[in-house]
């Protein structure tokens, strides 16, 4: 395989053999939110091979390259280095005093902001937050007769296919499941075009499903979504979201006979405020009933949001939002998509996001109780990120580190209170 650029330069600069200008265009390139996850990936390759013993960054470099991506003057806060950037109040999480190899493989660098490396475990912490679950993959699919299974908490998704359930590894439904009852109920691919199921994801899981036609839907927390256990024969393929989720719609044209009829057949997804219609496109949808608006976010393709019962509708761009309120006006704005999803790809990703947005994100992911004790900490504004599967002792520690606010952790209640 070719190597590109990047990976390249990368090697280029962490074997020393960089000249002036390929470090210019490494640091460039870092800098750049597409290129994260190749950075990440490459970091977790030194990763492996890693030794105490190896010398790949000196303090020095180190400093350089978190001083050329943050881009951001720092001002000192009790002891604790901060990043400003140019939006007054706006703080970044702050970069610790690693030893050189440390900032180079534990963290990773994008876009201005610190995401922890998976590999990172120096939190300190004293809190006691062992009451707090982890978050896991967990859901429940519920048949049109009624009947609800477990599905694995050991898997990641499943698929519906015409062969029967299945997991996304390939393994049957019905090998983890324990009646006979609920393996008779789970011939879900007999039942008629018409019968719903519905996946549903509890407070701190998530779960991928790939429906009939080939689409995937990737469910946030708490979530629910209603489709048909088939399409075929449909002239519009319907479903029904209560929560968040990310979905990557398959084109399909089929006749009732699987035939192609060279007709592109809708896909559709109903909200309680909204309506999304698409071919054949990436995007999420942000729809829980405790928000004050529903928002949509375009990866690829296009999508129209309309508000349901109103006449109002927008046509998305790719990188565009649509925010519905609940007067039923939809705002449109340009947006970093791939931020939005940071929740499928099993991270926190905050940028330049309130703190009240983020508890309430940590709130349904944890299933914790959050109580301000400031009405102005509410919406001072954070940027960083940490993983969603690790412990929320992570993400606490973090936050406390900027030296603007400290928790205080009683059972699932989380009291959160200015620094002082």
């Amino acid at each position: 395989m070719q190597q590109t650029r990047l990976e390249f330069l990368f090697h280029q600069h962490f074997n020393k053999l960089a000249s002036s200008e390929e470090e210019e265009e490494f640091y460039l390139l870092v800098e750049q939110y597409s290129h994260r996850r190749p950075v990440e990936e490459l970091m977790e390759q030194y990763w492996s091979t890693f030794t105490p013993g190896d010398n790949l960054f000196s303090e020095a470099d180190s400093a350089h390259i978190f001083q050329r991506i943050l881009a951001d003057k720092t001002v000192q806060s009790g002891g604790h280095n901060l990043k400003e950037s140019s939006r007054s109040g706006v703080y970044r999480l702050p970069v610790r005093r690693w030893v050189a190899v440390a900032a180079s493989l534990l963290l990773v660098i994008s876009s201005g902001l610190l995401l922890y490396h998976l590999y990172y475990t120096g939190f300190e912490n004293e809190h006691n937050t062992a009451k707090i679950p982890i978050g896991r993959h967990n859901a429940t699919l519920t048949f049109a007769n009624g009947n609800t299974i477990n599905l694995s908490s050991k898997k990641s998704g499943v698929v519906i296919a015409a062969a029967g359930l299945k997991y996304n590894d390939g393994s049957t439904v019905e090998d983890t499941l324990n009646s006979k009852k609920e393996k008779g109920s789970a011939n879900v691919v007999q039942a008629k075009a018409e019968e719903l199921l519905v996946a549903s994801t509890p407070v701190g899981a998530t779960y991928q499903v790939v429906l009939q036609d080939g689409t995937h839907v990737w469910l946030n927390a708490e979530s629910k979504l209603e489709f048909p256990a088939s399409f075929a024969g449909l002239k519009q393929r319907i479903v029904k979201l209560t929560g968040e989720a990310y979905f990557e719609v398959s084109k399909l044209q089929m006749d009732k006979k699987g035939k192609d009829a060279g007709q592109r057949i809708p896909f559709i997804v109903f909200t309680a405020e909204q309506k999304v219609e698409v071919l054949g496109t990436h995007f999420d949808i942000t729809a829980y009933a405790d928000e004050q608006s529903t928002l949509s976010t375009l990866m690829e393709g296009s999508v129209k949001v309309s508000a349901v019962g109103s006449t109002e509708s927008r046509l998305l761009k790719p990188d565009h939002q649509a925010v519905l309120n609940r007067s039923k006006q939809i705002f449109v704005h340009e947006i970093d998509a791939q931020s939005v999803i940071d929740w499928k790809n099993g991270e926190f990703v905050f940028n330049d996001e309130s703190l009240e947005s983020i508890m309430h994100k940590v709130s349904r992911w944890y299933g914790v109780k959050v109580v301000f004790t400031n009405a102005q900490i509410r919406q001072q504004p954070f940027s960083g990120g940490v993983s969603r599967f690790g412990n929320i002792s992570q993400l606490i520690s973090v936050l406390e580190s900027t030296k603007l606010i400290k928790f205080k952790v009683e059972g699932n209640q989380l009291t959160i209170s200015p620094f002082k």
